[in-house]
């Protein structure tokens, strides 16, 4: 069985989960840390790539630093720090 615009439902729920945890963890060093650890535990990263870097694009000045720069590390991307 095929949804119609299944395709779209994975990124916009990776997004919501990621706006959540942005504002609910805000400045949570100790909630923050545990999931970097939880992150960079993955035995596969492709599957969990669109969670991350939606984190990181939703990432607020609330957010601490270390999460975007170990995030984006973690994805391979060029850090903007």
């Amino acid at each position: 069985m095929e949804i119609v615009g299944a395709p779209l439902l994975l990124p916009t729920a990776e997004y919501l989960g990621a706006i959540s945890i942005v504002d609910d963890w805000a400045g949570d060093t100790s909630r923050w840390r545990a999931f970097l650890t939880r992150a960079s535990s993955q035995p596969k990263l492709e599957e969990v790539r669109g969670f991350l870097q939606a984190v990181v694009d939703c990432a607020t000045e609330t957010t601490p630093k270390f999460v975007t720069k170990a995030l984006r590390a973690q994805l391979g991307a060029v850090p903007t720090d």
